[in-house]
């Protein structure tokens, strides 16, 4: 019986919930889309960094690429303009931590921190998330589970953002 209470204890300690982001940032209908930091130390190579493809001058993509790329689908899918620039209020996307379940691939743990804001002004929304398992179950290859694990965090980080009418 006493065992029975010990394991209940370490599997209830062993559980994340995991925090909701932040409210959505409101009255806005244009975002840019800042290049994403990659501060994890690795490059985080999606492709292009081969033998195969260096010889064909193939540009190299990474996760922070990737994640670029699926913010400013997903913000445009939402509804809201995308810009490259200028002054409108920028969401600025920071990797801290991006590390796979090799040899499994069924999650990526992340840490990201993100800002939407203008140059001169205090930021209108941040959100901040550790120790984030990001499925990417199904994935061939580590390649694939990179670009997922791309999408997914693009998705939770604007969910529920809509445009000014």
């Amino acid at each position: 019986m006493v065992l029975r209470w010990l394991a209940l204890g370490v599997l209830a300690g062993c559980t994340t919930t995991r925090a909701p982001m932040p409210e959505p940032p409101t009255g806005l209908t244009t975002v840019a889309v800042a290049p994403v930091v990659n501060a994890t130390g690795d490059e985080l190579v999606v492709s292009g960094d081969n033998f195969v493809a260096k010889m064909l001058k193939r540009p190299k993509r990474t996760v922070a690429d990737a994640l670029r790329d699926e913010l400013k689908s997903a913000l445009r899918r939402q509804g809201f303009s995308v810009a490259d620039a200028g002054a409108v209020p920028t969401l600025r996307v920071t990797l801290r931590h991006f590390e796979p379940d090799l040899p499994q691939l069924t999650w990526i743990s992340v840490a990201v921190e993100a800002t939407l804001g203008t140059a001169d002004a205090p930021p209108q929304w941040t959100a901040e998330r550790s120790r984030w398992l990001v499925d990417v179950r199904g994935a061939p290859t580590l390649a694939a589970a990179y670009e997922t694990a791309a999408q997914n965090v693009a998705r939770a980080l604007v969910d529920g953002w809509q445009p000014a009418k």
